[in-house]
């Protein structure tokens, strides 16, 4: 039998250990709600607006979002937003004129390591 210490008393009893509890379950309104937030927080991003943003809380709202079963949603949503920026991004380099492609080009990848790290 092993001592235990609890409330600064020594017991012979075995620690109760609870339960862990998951929380209310996210509802469909939630997740989307959740998803909008990471979504304008995605774009801020990409516009290189990212300095209001924390991170620890968008990280917070995705593990939220894959914790209650909506990892489908943000996958999605993730590839549409990174798709639609990328969209935007091509059409730059294809309206740049052709003396300048090549620098609109490092400087368009150079934007998208820097907000893909983020």
């Amino acid at each position: 039998s092993s001592l235990y210490f609890s409330a600064g008393r020594m017991s012979r009893q075995t620690p109760a250990i609870n339960r862990f509890r998951q929380g209310d379950p996210m509802d469909e309104r939630e997740a989307n709600r959740t998803w909008e937030s990471l979504r304008g927080a995605i774009r801020k991003i990409h516009s290189n607006q990212a300095s209001s943003l924390s991170f620890e809380e968008l990280y917070r709202n995705a593990y939220n979002l894959v914790l209650h079963k909506k990892g489908e949603l943000l996958y999605t949503g993730v590839q549409q937003v990174v798709s639609d920026h990328l969209k935007t991004v091509a059409v730059a380099c294809t309206d740049c004129v052709d003396d300048r492609l090549l620098e609109v080009l490092k400087q368009q990848w150079d934007e998208h390591k820097t907000t893909m790290v983020m």
